[in-house]
């Protein structure tokens, strides 16, 4: 999308959209989807939106790393008092 490439970028959040993602990461992709198929996008507008999903997309990749950390920890060294 920050190329400017919508026909791309839209195949390419569909297929985003079907993988195991965050609810929230999902309705965002929806809502961009919606609006590239609404009418042209702007400049300023297409890096607003390129912005807003890397910062959820990094946020969502956190909080799964984080999660499978823990699950790593616990497993491998359990805690023995």
């Amino acid at each position: 999308m920050r190329l400017g490439e919508d026909a791309l970028a839209e195949r390419h959040l569909e297929a985003l959209r079907d993988l195991p993602i965050s609810p929230s990461l999902r309705g965002q992709v929806g809502r961009v989807l919606e609006g590239m198929r609404a009418g042209p996008v702007s400049p300023a507008l297409r890096q607003f939106i390129v912005a807003a999903l890397d910062e959820t997309m990094s946020a969502d990749r956190l909080a799964r790393q984080r999660a499978l950390a823990e699950r790593i920890r616990s497993r491998n060294f359990p805690y023995f008092p």
